[in-house]
């Protein structure tokens, strides 16, 4: 069996978040997708999930099968339902700088491995995990471009010095470098680093180059609450007024930065709307489903 570094003894300390270890068992590193990304198809994924919530509630629910006529507000899915037929609507809850900055993150770090790379010889993997200060922000967005050029070559240069001068250490532990060893440049902006060594028989969670490999800690927090607004605003614009019984607005989970804080926003929009019964759903291996309105299971699933 594979031997795994040392505990990660105070890493988390200051550090906003779920702990992961950067590594796993499996090379792909891309977020997983759990409803199916052709349109059809993952309507009616999303619509047997329903299904199955309301049959395991004991409503009574005998089938779930797709409206060849979707078109100008008519229901995307029939759920036969009480001995009739239901429309339900099925919308994703997306923001429209996620995959912008998702793409953004990625060259990011992919910059950032390629120069570590080029100033480092190691004969084994390391990951770099890099913990700016603003979590919630694209790290030195504010800055001008030649100020955020200077912060980053001189990030890249600390980096690549620690790693030549602690590259024994490295191989066999964890190493943890916080604020106080950042120096007067990084350290208003940067509050820790983290240099993990990949276990035999593991990958990389995190892109890299060469035997590097870099979690740049931001894109997971890359929208804000006006983003939440528009989006929300844009799905009763696009929704409302239509034929369907029911509205479902569903997501990935790992896309969401607070749940409650969307159900909240999708509350309030919906407040009056044409659907009897709106919901939400945030997907993982599962999915929870959140009643918005008038829905007629008690509490959050």
């Amino acid at each position: 069996m594979a031997k795994l570094p040392p505990m990660f003894l105070g890493m988390m300390e200051g550090k906003s978040g779920k702990f992961r270890f950067p590594f796993s068992r499996t090379s792909n590193f891309q977020l997983p997708e759990f409803i199916p990304k052709e349109k059809r198809a993952g309507e009616l994924t999303v619509a047997i999930h329903y299904a199955l919530t309301l049959m395991n509630m004991s409503v009574p629910v005998t089938g779930v099968m797709l409206n060849d006529n979707d078109a100008n507000g008519q229901p995307d899915v029939w759920l036969l339902r009480d001995g009739r037929k239901q429309g339900i609507q099925i919308t994703r809850l997306t923001f429209t700088e996620f995959e912008r900055r998702r793409a953004h993150h990625r060259k990011i770090v992919t910059d950032f491995a390629a120069v570590i790379h080029a100033n480092t010889q190691l004969d084994f993997r390391l990951v770099v995990q890099i913990f700016p200060r603003e979590k919630h922000r694209v790290p030195l967005s504010g800055l001008s471009k030649g100020r955020r050029t200077t912060i980053e070559t001189t990030l890249m240069k600390f980096v690549s010095s620690a790693i030549n001068l602690h590259k024994d250490t490295l191989r066999k532990a964890v190493m943890n470098v916080t604020i106080d060893s950042l120096g007067p440049v990084l350290s208003p902006h940067f509050h820790a680093i983290d240099f993990v060594a990949v276990p035999d028989e593991h990958f990389a969670s995190v892109p890299g180059v060469g035997n590097i490999f870099v979690n740049y800690k931001f894109y997971d927090s890359a929208y804000d609450d006006s983003d939440v607004q528009k989006e929300v605003a844009k799905i009763y614009r696009a929704k409302n007024n239509g034929s369907a019984e029911v509205l479902i607005v569903w997501a990935n989970e790992h896309e969401l930065l607070d749940t409650n804080k969307i159900v909240k926003s999708l509350r309030n929009a919906f407040t009056e709307t044409s659907f009897h019964e709106v919901y939400f759903i945030a997907f993982n291996v599962n999915g929870k489903m959140f009643p918005i309105k008038g829905s007629p299971i008690p509490g959050d699933l």
